[in-house]
């Protein structure tokens, strides 16, 4: 049904409602309607006493973002008695856009200078390229406040034939139009731009050589611009100009932090470690990253200095200190600090692991009895990146740290250390580890040496009465996938205990051999549902005559979900023999069923199933349908890809 808008009229009654949502939903309505008279009332209520009506009007006015309501706006630019006013006929005029523009390109040429520099601020936010010649005039009028507003605006606006008058208002007797210009130049970043920010570096001072300096960060681009400012920013430094940080780091960043002459570095060193001692956080974190371009590796000491007073928690400045240190790669003096009781421990192992100095070794190693649980971790984490061969002996004694996560890493270590004397040591811990966690850890270290013995030393473990054993020696056989241990998989499909078999036949399931395979297949006849669950999802990425003989059987299996995933199997070989089978599923009550039943039949693209199919369309099941819809299609879709 077609909305019906309310007339003028009518809103008016609701404006002057007692009810605030009545009033407010009137005004909104206003806004929707294509009667004149309500621009005419809304533009009324800009001046209304309410904030709330107020702001109802602004956005019912933008809402309609016509020409006339610019029109009508613009005539609040001149009231200089209500400086409120105006500056909502400002966000108006801003939010109509190019619609507003039209209408205001007339007031470039007003007497009036405060609706003038509101007209040059408004075409600097729009962005209305069209009117920099209209502006670039503006720039030789003779009050300041518009030729600073004109400069800024044509610097919005990147027109390049404001550049040379632009570069003329740079000797402008006051300062707030040079700096106006300053800023402009910085952002149309013309040829020679480096240069000319230099050169007012050198003159002024103040207000308007700080713009010069942040302006300098945005227009530097090649690496010769790059290299001339940081050379002037570094005489800058040397005289005791306070200079911001992240400038600094900005033109360091675009000579790639190549600071190859050895003053320069001091001097920024200086620089930055200042920072770090006397800066804003904010600050501080600019800092570091300079520090982590220049490289100076005597800044690490005080880098260390600044980490030791930083709290735990304050994670992000930790993160930030660890990522320059990295950067700097100077182990030397994070070793010392090591040694000598250094805090925050963590960034300080973490920076070494990422450097990867073997020559840490030793340290790292002494002081594993010294620290806590956490630089445990870190330190065991280190060896395990660094030097694992030599750090066996330390880390064997690991394995049995208090902290079960240090365990784990231990653990993990000694698997990649390349030497097969640690397999007894990983075995000892298995049987003595008490969670199921690191329990897999330390099998999957073990794998690494995938020896007839340690075959042997699961296939022991079979024996035990603990099943967890039991399951984590079939999941440390199945990875080894050598054919010796298949025997030892199947004895345990007759284990007594479900967990067991199960994991037995996970194990199976990376074997291609036609035992294993043959041993899945007899797990089809077990007991109990999610064996033969476990069994039917281990024949996935099998085939041959015997695998679709078994599907083709758990197809018709007392679970469910054997149906299910026979199904979903049955439909990824595409095979034929199914389809009757399939067909009766599709008559089943359970609906996940149903749906693997359809989608097997529509991956088969047999023409034959599609009068089964439709019978379905109207299942009461929406999954069901959208299954069923999809099979019809790709069966279709088949056909038409054939020709027939």
């Amino acid at each position: 049904m077609k909305k019906t808008l309310p007339n003028v009229k009518d809103l008016l009654k609701g404006i002057d409602s007692d009810d605030s949502r009545t009033r407010h939903e009137a005004v909104q309505r206003l806004g929707e309607i294509d009667d004149p008279k309500s621009i005419d009332m809304l533009l009324s209520l800009l001046k209304h006493d309410d904030v709330m009506m107020r702001e109802a009007a602004i956005n019912s006015l933008i809402n309609k973002g016509t020409k006339d309501v610019a029109l009508g706006v613009v005539n609040y630019l001149r009231d200089g008695n209500s400086p409120a006013l105006r500056n909502i006929a400002v966000e108006i005029l801003v939010q109509l856009g190019m619609t507003a523009s039209e209408v205001i390109l007339p007031l470039l040429k007003d007497r009036n200078t405060d609706v003038l520099k509101f007209v040059i601020d408004i075409f600097g936010v729009i962005k209305d390229k069209k009117v920099a010649p209209q502006i670039i005039p503006l720039l030789k009028h003779k009050n300041p406040n518009i030729k600073a507003s004109a400069a800024k605006t044509l610097g919005l606006l990147n027109d390049e034939r404001a550049v040379q008058p632009l570069l003329d208002l740079l000797s402008d007797e006051e300062e707030w139009v040079r700096f106006s210009a300053v800023e402009a130049i910085g952002e149309l970043a013309p040829s020679g731009a480096v240069d000319i920010l230099l050169n007012v570096i050198e003159k002024e001072e103040g207000v308007v050589a700080g713009a010069a300096i942040d302006a300098i960060a945005r227009v530097v681009k090649t690496g010769d611009d790059a290299n001339r400012a940081m050379a002037a920013m570094e005489g800058m430094i040397r005289q005791g100009m306070e200079l911001p940080v992240d400038v600094v780091v900005n033109i360091l960043q675009k000579v790639e932090g190549n600071v190859v002459d050895r003053d320069w570095k001091a001097t920024f060193t200086k620089f930055f470690t200042d920072a770090l001692k006397n800066g804003s956080r904010e600050n501080q974190h600019i800092a570091l990253k300079g520090l982590g371009i220049v490289k100076e590796k005597k800044s690490v000491d005080a880098i260390l200095q600044f980490a030791a007073a930083v709290k735990e928690d304050d994670e992000e400045t930790l993160s930030i200190i660890k990522n320059t240190l990295i950067e700097i790669g100077e182990v030397g003096e994070l070793v010392t600090s090591l040694k000598e009781g250094a805090k925050n421990l963590m960034v300080i192992i973490g920076a070494i692991e990422e450097i990867g100095k073997a020559d840490t070794v030793d340290t790292l190693k002494g002081l594993l009895s010294k620290v806590d649980s956490g630089a445990r971790r870190a330190i065991v984490s280190t060896l395990k990146s660094v030097a694992p061969q030599a750090s066996i002996e330390t880390l064997i004694v690991s394995l049995k740290d208090s902290d079960s996560h240090v365990r784990g890493l231990a653990a993990a270590a000694l698997g990649e250390a390349g030497d097969a004397k640690v397999v007894p040591y990983l075995f000892d811990a298995l049987l003595t580890e008490k969670y199921k966690d690191i329990q897999e850890v330390i099998v999957d270290a073990i794998v690494h040496y995938p020896t007839e013995d340690v075959i042997e030393n699961f296939s022991n473990l079979l024996f035990q009465e603990n099943q967890i054993v039991k399951k984590l020696a079939l999941r440390g056989i199945g990875a080894i996938q050598k054919s010796i241990a298949i025997p030892f998989i199947v004895r345990m499909l007759e284990d007594k205990e479900t967990a067991v078999r199960k994991e037995a036949i996970k194990a199976l399931h990376g074997f291609g051999e036609e035992s294993a395979i043959s041993a899945i297949i007899s797990a089809l006849s077990d007991k109990d549902d999610d064996v033969r669950f476990v069994a039917v999802e281990a024949l996935e990425g099998h085939c041959g005559n015997e695998v679709v003989k078994a599907l083709l059987g758990a197809l018709h299996d007392k679970s469910m979900w054997v149906r299910y995933k026979a199904c979903i199997l049955i439909g990824n070989l595409k095979e034929k023999k199914a389809q009757e089978d399939l067909i009766g599923l599709l008559k089943e009550n359970e609906n996940v069923v149903k749906i693997a039943a359809a989608s097997a039949l529509g991956k088969i693209g047999d023409k034959k199933a599609l009068s089964a199919l439709s019978i379905m369309i109207d299942d009461p099941d929406q999954f069901v349908r959208e299954a069923v819809l999809k099979a019809i299609e790709e069966i279709k879709k088949d056909y038409r890809v054939q020709g027939l």
